[in-house]
């Protein structure tokens, strides 16, 4: 595809996706390595340094593929009212009218578009972009939302949050470039904890590269603004509130952390838990949700990338590919995060008037939605009918009792005008479809479950649905 392209949400794919993320072990080493990062305050051109002769932290052009884009629609972490294009040849960004950059190694740690009031208000506060945030920071500002969320019970402020975490450069390294350092062009705003911080303490990736290689262009197909990020500034940050902190003069955050310190106390909630709760409940912290993930519900939440469970073992091997972990793949909750089945005390409620107050606005009703479900597989029963009674009238000797599945490697699935001819002939067969009559499903098929997946009963995926990786291409 060329630069001038722009990438549509093709099914060209497989829809369904191994569990392991194929791609997610590839970005995984994708990560600028901060473990011996140091402080700087001065531009390239003071320090005289060609930055884009530096590998570490330097654009180096995009690896994006088609493949990838698809996934990313198709997981909801972008939205169908954004386009894509994928770079060409360019080394650093080169962008049109109306578009912003961001990075496929994002999208694996909680980012998605649209990005959230909380994600912007960061970017805005601090003045920064994102190709200055590495891999490590979007997985420590999704750790920080999901707490306060699905622990607390209230959204995310740009006041708790300076209170547990600290800003700082992340400078080129290197014998022969001169003091002081520059800041790398991508990955140049560290985030980590505070001394002394009370919250929870989470590892990233040590031994990552390269993330900044899967840069793409997305830009709103409509007067809907659906990305919400900042134009494009590839000039290094300014540390604008980088030294806010404000200590114990903020009364939310003194609550929240003597409530936090007797959870940690009473319970066994630790570190995994909030890891675990963002991975398990498919949802993505930095992504605008219709609401808070203690109002989450089951595999019918519109806030989830997708309604399919993961096994704990899947849990786990997904949290290894974003961060250090020593979670057993028999893990066990310190402490189960809050949903509308386990709703926040009224001791917290009391503690924190937010919890109600931010109920407020788009939150979707649980009964209304499951309804709206139950309507949806009621259709898809109705086209499946519809699809049948045609291929019946002109095949009377077909043995219904054989049609249990997709049959693996069909060529209407393999080839692509073939593909299109079968989904032509499909929704024209749809109009017949009896839309207007509920069908209840049949004996043993059940629709909707209406406990959190981390309630249900847990098995192994032989196959993962739209929120798991990109499917790898194939080979030439």
């Amino acid at each position: 595809m060329s630069s001038e392209q722009y990438a549509s949400s093709s099914s060209s794919g497989n829809p369904e996706d191994p569990a392991s993320d194929g791609v997610s072990a590839e970005l995984a080493r994708m990560e600028t390595d901060s473990s011996q990062e140091q402080d700087a305050g001065s531009s390239s051109q003071a320090s005289g340094t060609n930055l884009s002769e530096v590998t570490r932290g330097a654009w180096m052009g995009s690896s994006v593929s088609q493949y990838e884009i698809d996934w990313l629609y198709r997981s909801r972490r972008i939205p169908e009212g954004v386009s894509c294009r994928i770079p060409g040849d360019e080394i650093e960004p080169v962008l049109e009218p109306g578009e912003r950059v961001v990075f496929l190694a994002h999208f694996e740690r909680g980012f998605g578009l649209p990005v959230s009031s909380f994600f912007r208000d960061f970017l805005d506060f601090y003045k920064l972009q994102p190709h200055h945030l590495p891999g490590n920071a979007i997985f420590y500002l999704s750790c920080y939302v999901t707490f306060m969320e699905a622990y607390i019970g209230i959204r995310p402020t740009r006041e708790t949050f300076a209170r547990f975490f600290a800003l700082r450069i992340n400078s080129v390294q290197g014998v022969d470039i001169p003091a002081p350092k520059p800041p790398v062009q991508c990955g140049s705003c560290i985030i980590g904890s505070r001394q002394a911080s009370p919250f929870f303490k989470f590892s990233g990736l040590e031994s990552c590269r390269l993330w900044q290689g899967t840069f793409f262009y997305v830009k709103n197909t409509g007067a809907a603004d659906l990305i919400d990020l900042p134009p494009f500034d590839p000039a290094p940050p300014t540390k604008t509130n980088w030294s806010y902190n404000p200590k114990e003069s903020h009364n939310e955050t003194n609550r929240i952390i003597r409530f936090m310190k007797q959870r940690m106390k009473d319970t066994d909630l630790c570190s995994d838990d909030i890891i675990r709760t963002f991975i398990s409940r498919r949802v993505l912290p930095l992504k605008r949700r219709a609401h808070k993930m203690s109002e989450m519900y089951g595999p019918g939440d519109p806030t989830k990338i997708t309604g399919l469970p993961l096994s704990k073992k899947d849990v786990v091997l997904k949290a290894r590919q974003i961060c250090q972990t020593s979670m057993p793949e028999d893990w066990e909750w310190g402490l189960r995060p809050f949903s509308s089945t386990n709703p926040p005390t009224q001791e917290a409620k009391d503690r924190f008037p937010r919890i109600e107050s931010d109920k407020r606005g788009r939150c979707r009703k649980r009964g209304l939605d499951k309804r709206i479900r139950e309507w949806q597989c009621s259709a898809a029963r109705a086209g499946a009918d519809s699809a049948l009674r045609v291929a019946c009238s002109w095949y009377p000797e077909l043995d219904l009792d054989a049609l249990t599945g997709v049959r693996e490697g069909a060529e209407t699935d393999l080839d692509p005008i073939l593909t299109a001819k079968r989904q032509d002939r499909a929704y024209r067969i749809a109009e017949y479809a009896e839309m207007r009559t509920f069908i209840p499903p049949p004996h043993g098929v059940q629709d909707y479950l209406d406990e959190e997946e981390d309630e249900a009963e847990e098995e192994p995926l032989d196959d993962a649905g739209a929120g798991d990786a990109p499917p790898e291409a194939p080979a030439a």
